[in-house]
């Protein structure tokens, strides 16, 4: 069984005061303490002899760490989850993105100890943050065109910013009274085969309601970027910007730890799950996306039941969702009521 007190001990570790920044002190500390636990959880090195895949130019230099979880049959496409692990400033920033580096490390203990069918690549991500959000030194896209562009995975699960409880304005508190149990999924458009597997999982208990929301939407706002432009099947999973991102201001306080181990818990039901059901690999090699509109629609009325109507009146967007134009109106005010706070 897993332990709880995994997730909050690694996230703990990682909320340094001085952060996590790329060429500061407090990057090199973290960088060391991923290294140690990758090593006591017992992974194997995804590449070579080593977790570590450096990258960079003459003036910079940066650290990728990857390992990986030996399957019982490792002829089949490996499944893949991911964090970034740097700051954005000299600060905590917990839930950008200690809390989702918690998750991975707390999903390569879970099965280390129970295998699955597929190896599992375990990847923690250099310079995410500004000014490589992006860029050809962004640590996803560097580990992905290096190392990864001959492997057809048949999942990679991505997270950023999960530790939080989506916050809403008064006026919308009585008409979603469980904001805090809110989480979004973008990706379930990369894969016909990406619905099933969502719904599968999620029918597990988790605590969590589930919001299927269209990439497109929000935008390549992660690391699901470079695998969403490869064409591999992606789940990006998300609680939003929130009202301290990128401020001194995400550190402990904020953190619902409840629900990062519901997320945990879920990202384990979902590679589960494609371990089990064994989706066709794409022959494309680009990003294609597929119509999902009944799979989202279906969803969205089990995450908010009789509580749907009542919203979509109140974004004055009729009573019932019916089609793509209705949801894709659907999900823009309400991402956009939730950012305005």
């Amino acid at each position: 069984m897993l332990s709880e007190s995994s997730i909050e001990r690694d996230t703990k570790a990682l909320a340094l005061p001085q952060g996590r920044r790329v060429g500061q002190p407090g990057h090199e500390t973290a960088l060391r303490y991923l290294r140690h636990r990758m090593q006591d959880l017992g992974l194997s090195p995804f590449r070579g002899s080593s977790f570590d895949l450096e990258f960079g130019t003459p003036e910079a230099r940066f650290t990728n760490l990857a390992g990986i979880i030996p399957g019982r049959q490792r002829s089949l496409p490996p499944l893949l989850v991911g964090a970034h692990y740097d700051s954005v400033i000299d600060a905590p920033c917990v839930d950008d993105n200690a809390t989702a580096v918690a998750v991975v490390l707390a999903i390569a203990e879970r099965f280390q100890k129970a295998p699955l069918e597929r190896d599992i690549v375990i990847a923690l991500f250099d310079s995410e943050e500004p000014p490589y959000f992006h860029s050809n030194l962004m640590g996803s896209t560097r580990f992905y065109e290096d190392h990864c562009r001959d492997v057809r995975f048949a999942l990679c699960v991505i997270m950023d910013l999960i530790g939080h409880d989506i916050e809403l304005p008064a006026r919308l508190e009585a008409v979603i009274p469980f904001a805090d149990e809110l989480l979004a999924i973008t990706g379930c458009e990369s894969h016909p085969g990406l619905p099933a597997i969502f719904q599968a999982a999620v029918a597990r208990p988790n605590g969590l309601r589930v919001v299927p929301l269209p990439n497109r939407i929000i935008g390549d706002m992660s690391d699901h970027h470079a695998f969403r432009l490869g064409g591999q099947p992606y789940l990006f999973l998300s609680c939003g910007e929130g009202r301290y991102y990128h401020t001194p201001h995400d550190d402990l306080d904020w953190i619902n730890f409840d629900k990062v181990k519901r997320v945990e818990k879920l990202v384990a039901a979902l590679l589960s799950e494609a371990d089990r059901q064994s989706l066709q690999a794409a022959p494309q090699r680009n990003a294609i996306v597929y119509d999902t509109t009944g799979f989202e629609i279906a969803q969205l009325e089990r995450v908010f039941g009789g509580h749907l109507p009542i919203l979509l009146q109140h974004l004055r967007l009729g009573e019932t969702l019916a089609d793509r134009d209705g949801l894709d109106a659907f999900y823009s005010r309400l991402v956009q009521i939730i950012r305005s706070g």
